[in-house]
């Protein structure tokens, strides 16, 4: 299944990868971004699976499922044949 990422989504990812950066050597933000979107295509990869809602009340508001990676949110939807990331949220952020 095809991977997309609103611009919303994506910017917080890279903000992420601009602190990783800012912490670690460089590339490591880089690095942490493509690792990142690799867990995220093979989640994607799972056709038959049944999404629960997100148990974020705002979130399953938005009717968004959600996934964690490391620290991480993510909130997404299948639409139309796609697996679309529509929030990326650090975990201590989310309420």
């Amino acid at each position: 299944m095809n991977v997309s990422f609103s611009d919303a989504a994506y910017d917080k990812i890279v903000d992420v990868a601009e602190f990783i950066d800012d912490i670690n050597t460089s590339g490591a933000g880089d690095r942490w971004i493509t690792k990142t979107i690799e867990f995220i295509e093979e989640y994607a990869k799972l056709k038959q699976v049944r999404w629960p809602l997100c148990r974020n009340p705002y979130l399953a508001a938005m009717e968004y499922s959600c996934l964690i990676y490391k620290n991480c949110v993510v909130a997404f939807k299948i639409e139309r044949g796609k697996f679309m990331v529509y929030d990326f949220i650090y975990g201590s952020l989310l309420e």
